[in-house]
């Protein structure tokens, strides 16, 4: 992971009311507010002339199937697909979960390294160096998104930058 990014702060009260309602009263229609919010966050990093960049690639955090088939949707992939919308930058939904694991919001911090640790799976072909935009709602301890970020350097990702809503 070459940078994690969070727009707002898990405890400041209306994030974490619009992060919990559409990830568990499943109140889908929030995705668009929280990626309005994280457009206007990347717009203001110094950091924000790589989305003017051709080479870039949107990729929400997968769930498990299991887990998605639960809740009826994956909040990442939600907010991602409003975000590569609005900015009109490619979106990619071929970074896989293949390990059903325990949710790490359960976990330990030392726990959630070894929970998460070979459960992603880049199903697509070479990234060619592509700047990739990793989304997510919540980052925590950067566990999941460096996974992540692991398996698509593997396979080509030039710079790999996480983007949570909130960081907890």
């Amino acid at each position: 992971m070459d940078k994690i990014f969070a727009a707002g702060d898990y405890k400041e009260e209306k994030i974490n009311k619009a992060i919990k309602l559409l990830k568990y009263r499943f109140i889908k229609g929030l995705s668009p507010y929280l990626s309005d919010y994280l457009t206007s966050f990347l717009y203001h990093l110094e950091e924000g002339v790589f989305i003017k960049n051709q080479n870039v690639l949107i990729i929400p955090i997968p769930l498990h199937w299991r887990r998605e088939n639960w809740r009826g949707f994956n909040q990442s992939k939600l907010i991602a697909s409003d975000l590569a919308a609005g900015l009109n930058i490619t979106r990619s939904e071929q970074l896989k979960r293949i390990k059903y694991k325990k949710p790490q919001t359960q976990l330990k911090k030392l726990a959630r390294h070894k929970n998460i640790k070979n459960s992603f799976a880049w199903k697509g072909g070479r990234l060619d160096k592509k700047i990739v935009i990793l989304v997510d709602d919540v980052v925590t301890t950067g566990a999941t998104m460096n996974e992540a970020a692991r398996a698509l350097k593997q396979n080509g990702a030039r710079k790999v930058i996480g983007l949570a809503v909130a960081s907890e």
